[in-house]
């Protein structure tokens, strides 16, 4: 009897719902599709007394899939010199040709080695589940694939609430369910024609530890200004940046991100000239870290000296959200975690920030300016507390609809219990009778003599 597996690929910050899965289910083993598993994994393992295999090391010392894939390779490439793909003249028939050759040499190798090394695990484990925070990776897309083959069943959590259309890679679900952080999360979705019954709500993992943080808002407030220097007699306004990734023809030209942030710090010096100083952090992500820098550097240099002054961090993203007095972002979850814990938050919309939204309606409590409105709406989040009080309720009473529960902290439980329902083995099939016994038998010495 082989011992139990479930294929593990999850974001550290989901790792809440493995941790209920295997309360509830006990020591498996988890595999992880790859070559090595993070440190959080190794340690949550432990606690449970489950075994870590990344399934690459199931492969043989010396497994080279180049080798293995050699003889499709070169058939391949003879289809590809005889394609004549249609309504493409010969120029960009040719240049097709050879892009097709250069991402098959580049993908084909590693696609191979985790299908094998996938194979080496399902010999030696009863894989019960494969649960992922990506099915649109090339990797997370090709394991779903291959579990469904082989039907094991599938889960892909959302690494975020889809606020605008899913589009491009996005715009499919390989999993066989999609557990999702709130009614709005799913709705893409359904547009695209997803089945309801392949969608779960079950609120955000990553997101239960607001529950503590969100009564701790002075001290929160007064460890940050510490930490950064901030002036405690001033209030915090966060500007919590994105960017597009460039995959898509549906930006708009130029640099999202720049764009965004100089219509932060330009509202920002209307609020100073207008007298309201303030502590102005933009909260960035790590991946962006030189580029951020190099892009807020630029723009401080621009035009006169600053009335303001401006700190750029990427740590603390949870105590932000919950110190801030009012929160700027562009079409981001982060202003969904705002609005978790009752802080105010501001969407920057303008031609070229805006590219698929609308992204929050009016019930949200979210404020929508331009460019050119937004130094007037913090404004008025600061220094209206009637205006304040009123977007503070609307979000209240409108945040179950992005994450399921609000502050409830029970998303982990929930998605945990999702993947514990699915890892349950389908009922066996009666055994069969002596006839079909016979038939079954027969059948197959008929097959074996025919080969």
């Amino acid at each position: 009897m082989k011992p139990i597996a479930v294929l593990v690929s999850l974001w550290a910050h989901h790792f809440g719902a493995l941790e209920v899965f295997l309360e509830s289910r006990g020591p498996v083993v988890l595999l992880v599709p790859g070559s090595a598993a993070s440190p959080e994994l190794l340690e949550l393992a432990a606690r449970h007394g489950c075994e870590v295999v990344a399934t690459r090391s199931l492969l043989p010392p010396r497994y080279s899939p180049a080798k293995r894939l050699l003889p499709a390779a070169e058939a391949l490439r003879g289809h590809l010199a005889g394609w004549e793909p249609e309504g493409v003249d010969p120029v960009g028939r040719e240049l097709l040709r050879r892009l097709v050759a250069e991402r098959m040499d580049a993908e084909l190798p590693a696609a191979v080695m985790v299908l094998q090394s996938l194979a080496a695990a399902r010999a030696c484990y009863d894989i019960r589940l494969y649960a992922t925070t990506e099915d649109i990776t090339a990797r997370g897309r090709l394991v779903a694939g291959w579990a469904a083959s082989h039907k094991i069943p599938s889960l892909h959590l959302a690494h975020s609430i889809a606020l605008a259309d899913p589009y491009t890679v996005h715009a499919r679900l390989g999993a066989d369910k999609l557990a999702v952080y709130g009614a709005r999360g799913a709705e893409g979705y359904l547009d695209l024609g997803v089945a309801p019954d392949r969608i779960v709500v079950t609120g955000n993992p990553a997101w239960d530890g607001y529950a503590a943080l969100a009564g701790r808002r002075p001290q929160l407030r007064a460890e940050l200004d510490q930490e950064y220097g901030l002036d405690p007699t001033l209030p915090l306004v966060v500007f919590g940046t994105t960017w597009m990734g460039h995959m898509t023809g549906l930006e708009p030209p130029g640099d999202t991100n720049a764009a965004s942030l100089r219509a932060f710090l330009a509202a920002c010096e209307e609020l100073g000239r207008s007298g309201v100083r303030v502590n102005a952090v933009i909260k960035d992500r790590p991946a962006n870290t030189s580029r951020g820098e190099a892009t807020l550097t630029e723009l401080l240099a621009e035009g006169e000296p600053k009335l303001q002054r401006y700190v750029r961090c990427t740590a603390h993203t949870r105590e932000f959200a919950v110190a801030a007095d009012v929160m700027v972002g562009v079409d981001s979850n982060y202003l969904v975690e705002a609005m978790l814990v009752g802080t105010p938050v501001v969407n920057l919309v303008a031609e070229g920030l805006a590219i698929l939204g609308p992204t929050f309606d009016e019930e949200s409590g979210v404020v929508e300016a331009e460019p050119a409105e937004l130094a007037g709406s913090i404004r008025r989040l600061l220094e209206d507390p009637g205006f304040r009080a009123a977007r503070l309720a609307q979000a209240a009473a409108r945040i179950g609809y992005y994450n399921r529960g609000g502050l409830d902290g029970q998303s982990a439980r929930r998605v945990g219990e999702v993947m514990a329902a699915m890892a349950v083995p389908p009922p066996e099939s009666p055994s069969a009778g002596p006839v079909r016994r016979i038939r079954t038998l027969w059948g197959a010495v008929l097959a074996r003599v025919a080969r």
